[in-house]
């Protein structure tokens, strides 16, 4: 018989630490796309994906490899400083990577390609000239992109929640998933019913620990047009609370060391600009412009100032202006304290979202009609927010066969054989061998 193991989409690539061998998972993603039921149906039930042959210039990712690469650097040398040539290095990767990419598809747009990488460099060259080639100080970087996983667990009961959900196979019963729409009802496909325990999970984009207290903080690297904007949001999205209650389960359960007075102290977000940073402007008399209608850093005047070998002293004023609203306009730090009674409430929330989620899943495989699909899972234009968009404008408007041809259908959770199948083949994902751990008592799940 074949054991079988949760396969997480983005989380194939390293092992989540105490997440069992079978068991459902939300992630903050898939809890905020719920908040259009008729999205979330296509996209995590129905697993469809908008089937375009265009790539986009992916500039956050690019921004996190890039930090992953500092952060990484800072973990395996105990915080030395940068070597001159990483951030370069990673960066011309990265524009070799988007080339090769180009060049693989007629369609992507490479006229782009060089733009962004050059917004990129000057991006991090202002990152590095306002926070340093050093860990913040008095912090030690003690993980860098790590999965993270907590049990959702019922607050009445206080025992993990393990609703009984649909499950169907494919490949001919190596690989089990939940059951999409209509699948429950369908008399061709087969399915089993299983409690499983529900589970979320998250990538920490690095975490560091304070030298003197031992407080363990969590990082997330962003980009955004308006990075004050949107720290300002943050502070009533529970992301930066979801992510302190997954690092505290951790703690707990022994992943950042067996100390039973360790302790996290909170959450970073390190919000960086998307939007190019300027040069200022030669006039012909060879001195600088000093116009304020473009975003100009005041490292990027100084750099001017010094390659033209202009008197700093006649700018002095304007390079403190621009450092003032135009350096604090493109990067924000903001450390957020993350207390008992927020992740408590984050706690309660995670089974709130994880039974609504169970039974969107649960009421998507029993539909056997329009009138039923419409009735569980109604659109709500979130996708008119600002800011917001949505691939699904086609099945959104008229779904159909028709429409679903533009999409392709891509793996979604499934739980596939850990071992090799025997001549008997892999059984029906019960609830045996599946290793189930108890949360600590002392985190009042």
């Amino acid at each position: 018989m074949a054991r079988l193991k949760t396969l997480i989409p983005r989380y194939e690539d390293r092992p989540i630490p105490g997440l069992p061998d079978r068991c459902y998972v939300f992630t903050n993603s898939e809890r905020n796309d719920a908040a259009c039921p008729a999205a979330y149906r296509f996209r995590h039930i129905d697993g469809l994906r908008f089937d375009t042959t265009a790539a986009p210039l992916r500039y956050g990712t690019a921004w996190h490899d890039v930090a992953e690469a500092v952060f990484r650097w800072w973990m395996d040398n105990n915080g030395a400083r940068l070597p001159d040539a990483l951030i370069d290095d990673t960066i011309t990767a990265v524009r070799d990577r988007w080339f090769d990419e180009a060049a693989a598809n007629p369609n992507y747009d490479s006229s782009e390609i060089e733009p962004s990488i050059e917004r990129l460099r000057r991006a991090w060259v202002g990152w590095v000239h306002l926070y340093g080639n050093t860990p913040p100080a008095g912090f030690d970087v003690v993980a860098v992109e790590i999965p993270l996983a907590a049990p959702v667990v019922n607050p009445d009961t206080g025992r993990p929640y393990r609703p009984t959900m649909p499950v169907t196979t494919d490949d001919n019963g190596a690989t089990w998933r939940p059951c999409r729409t209509g699948e429950t009802a369908a008399q061709e496909t087969k399915v089993q019913n299983v409690r499983y325990p529900w589970y979320q999970v998250g990538r920490l984009d690095a975490v560091l620990r304070h030298r003197d207290t031992g407080a363990l903080w969590g990082w997330d690297h962003k980009t955004s047009a308006a990075p004050a904007s949107f720290l300002k949001n943050v502070t009533v999205d529970p992301q930066s609370q979801g992510y302190v209650w997954l690092l505290e389960y951790n703690v707990r359960a022994g992943l950042f060391g067996d100390d039973p007075d360790a302790r996290v102290g909170g959450f970073v977000f390190d919000v960086v600009s998307n939007r190019g940073q300027y040069d200022p402007a030669v006039l012909k008399n060879g001195t600088l412009s000093t116009s304020k209608s473009k975003t100009v850093p005041s490292w990027r005047f100084t750099s001017a100032i010094n390659a033209l070998g202009l008197d700093p002293a006649k700018y002095t004023e304007h390079v403190l202006e621009l450092a003032r609203v135009n350096d604090a306009k493109l990067y924000k730090r903001e450390w957020l304290s993350v207390g008992p009674s927020d992740r408590a409430r984050y706690g309660r929330e995670a089974f709130a979202i994880s039974s609504r989620l169970a039974t969107m899943r649960r009421n998507a495989g029993r539909a056997t009609n329009a009138a039923s699909i419409d009735l569980d899972f109604p659109r709500v234009p979130v996708c008119r927010s600002p800011g917001s968009s949505c691939s699904y404008r086609g099945p959104c408007l008229a779904d159909g066969e028709d429409v679903r041809r533009s999409y392709v259908v891509t793996p979604g959770l499934r739980w596939v054989p850990n071992f090799p199948k025997t001549s008997a083949g892999a059984d029906a994902p019960d609830d045996n061998n599946n290793n189930n751990p108890q949360p600590p008592e002392n985190l009042g799940w």
